[in-house]
């Protein structure tokens, strides 16, 4: 779909699938991609773009590759989004989102979700008025079993090596639904030991 007032289009129902020399695997499946270009930086004198993704899920595969075929893939993954956005990506936004992560050679097998995922990153291309020391922000929220996720990063999109200030936390997460990736990952279990309720005697 074509919104000219707004200069925007819209692609409806992608999915990305990563083609293996024996398998089809599934990577990224979006209901809507919304990519525009961004007014308020063009009083500034630039022309960039902001990208809406709209329920999506993404979903990583450990699987057993050689290095070269990993930077192959990665090259030929970041041209398959430069031919979506031909101009500088400026705000990038997550809605309704989620991200998976299967195993299938761990013991147990994993199949891990995480839910609600919303993240905003603005400012990636420096189109507003910058003169900060970490010009770039991107805050993102997202359900983990039971628990909230929060994330907030400043960045300098630009420098030479990463420069970053970030703080993240995990509230509320049921640990024991956690327990597959605990037992794969670090020969941990975890237990639920519920709470007694204090009785009083008068």
């Amino acid at each position: 779909d074509i919104s000219l007032y707004r200069g925007a289009y819209q692609i409806n129902s992608v999915y990305l699938k990563k083609i293996d020399k024996k398998d089809t695997i599934d990577f990224i499946d979006v209901k809507l991609i919304d990519l525009a270009i961004e007014w308020k930086p063009i009083f500034n004198g630039e022309i960039v773009g902001k990208v809406l993704i709209d329920s999506s899920t993404i979903l990583f595969t450990k699987e057993k590759n050689d290095i070269k075929d990993i930077a192959k893939d990665t090259a030929d993954f970041r041209k398959t989004l430069n031919s979506f956005m031909p101009i500088t990506l400026n705000k990038l936004e997550v809605k309704n989102s989620f991200i998976r992560y299967k195993d299938p050679y761990s013991s147990p097998r994993l199949d891990m979700k995480i839910s609600q995922l919303n993240v905003v990153a603005l400012n990636l291309a420096n189109g507003y008025d910058s003169s900060k020391l970490l010009p770039a922000t991107v805050t993102a929220s997202a359900n983990v079993y039971q628990g909230k996720l929060k994330f907030n990063m400043k960045l300098d999109p630009f420098a030479d090596k990463p420069r970053f200030d970030m703080d993240a936390r995990l509230e509320g997460t049921n640990m024991v639904l956690l327990n597959d990736f605990l037992r794969a990952y670090a020969n941990i279990d975890v237990n639920h030991r519920r709470q007694r309720t204090p009785r009083y005697v008068v």
